[in-house]
Order: C-alpha cells, then sequence, then structure tokens
C-alpha cells in the first residue's frame, strides 16, 4: 500500500510538471496582456521583427485580439484551434510550432494513460481496500482533469497562435505609401520656372 501511494504522488507531480510546461510554452495568460517589448529597433523605437521570429517573441509583442482577417493571412486561426480540439496540439504542428505542439499531444497522451491507470487500480481494489481505491479514484480525476486542461490550452494556443503569426506576417509584407507636396524648379529657355509638384514615397 505504501508503494502504490508512491507511485501515486510521483505520477500526479509528473502530470502537473507536463500540464505547466505546455502552458508555458504557449497559453497566453492575463499577463501576457501587459506585453513586453524586448527588442526595439534604434531609428524609431519599433519592436524589432523579422521572418523567421521565434514564437516566445512574437506573443510579447502582438495581442491575438487586434487581428483582422485578411486576404494574404498564411494561417487560420479557427482551422488551428479546430485541429487541436480532435488531436491535441496538432493546431500548433500546423503553424510551424512542433515543439510546442509536441509537448501539448505527450502531455495529453501521458495524462490520459495515467488516468486509465488509475482507474484500473480503483476497480481492481473493489471492496476489499477502501484506501487503495480511494487512491485509484483521486489519481483518475487528477488524470483526467490534467488532460481535460491541456486540450482546452492547446486550443485556445493554436488559436492565438495563427492569429499573431498573421500580424507579423501582415507588419512584414505591409507598404507604406506616402505623398509630398513640393515646389519644383525647372529650367527652361527664357530662364528658371518654378512648377509645383507632388512626390511619392513607397516602403516595402
Amino acid at each position: 500500500m505504501k508503494r502504490f501511494s508512491t507511485i501515486c504522488l510521483v505520477v500526479a507531480a509528473c502530470l502537473f510538471r507536463t500540464t505547466a510546461l505546455a502552458q508555458s510554452a504557449s497559453l497566453p495568460l492575463e499577463e501576457e496582456d501587459s506585453l513586453e517589448l524586448e527588442a526595439f529597433d534604434a531609428n524609431n523605437g519599433e519592436p524589432e521583427i523579422w521572418a523567421g521570429m521565434p514564437y516566445r517573441q512574437i506573443k510579447k509583442i502582438y495581442d491575438y485580439r487586434d487581428w483582422q482577417k485578411a486576404e494574404n493571412d498564411p494561417y487560420s486561426p479557427v482551422a488551428a484551434g479546430l485541429c487541436s480540439l480532435f488531436i491535441p496540439g496538432l493546431g500548433q504542428m500546423i503553424n510551424g510550432e512542433f515543439g510546442i505542439g509536441l509537448a501539448y499531444l505527450g502531455g495529453v497522451y501521458v495524462s490520459e494513460l495515467s488516468a486509465v491507470f488509475f482507474t484500473m487500480a480503483a476497480l481492481s481494489a473493489g471492496n476489499v481496500d477502501d484506501e487503495f481505491r480511494a487512491f485509484g479514484t483521486i489519481g483518475a480525476a487528477v488524470a483526467l482533469a490534467a488532460s481535460v486542461t491541456l486540450n482546452v490550452c492547446s486550443i485556445m494556443g493554436a488559436y492565438r497562435m495563427a492569429a499573431r503569426k498573421n500580424l507579423l506576417y501582415q507588419d512584414l509584407h505591409s507598404s507604406d505609401i506616402s505623398f509630398t507636396s513640393g515646389i519644383t524648379m525647372i529650367p527652361n529657355g527664357d530662364g528658371r520656372s518654378f512648377t509645383p509638384g507632388l512626390s511619392l514615397r513607397v516602403n516595402f
């Protein structure tokens, strides 16, 4: 009985650790709303962005709630969330974050196996050992709760990840067009004449 109690505690600790690791890898919690900008461009004070930017930096710059659908968006937040609904972590993998996706998939898989293990342990105890059955029941409940939590976090994280990556894509591929009015001096046969004009500046 003492050995089984020790096994229960070890498995429960592993479940909580797996949940914490997956959440810290992708789940945007409330404290992420206070965006921390780490890298700034020396010219205009804007956060520095580039193609292939790590997601841990992307989520510090972009708020998923600012995303508005555009025709050239490379990611679909809704599709990513639905993929993670059926297979935890699949939405993250579709978004290009295989490590985070595998963390969610592995966490849910371990949690579900643990729930089955504890359930079988509780059923095998029957009415012979109430304490043994109680440990199995509690372990199964904890494992099931961890599985559901990770699944929900995977769905939310996949949606928000796709939205943030779309915002980065839009910023990288947006064009800045500006017009500047002025007067241009043009030489001619009689001397010089001043002609009003309009200059166009395009930044890609």
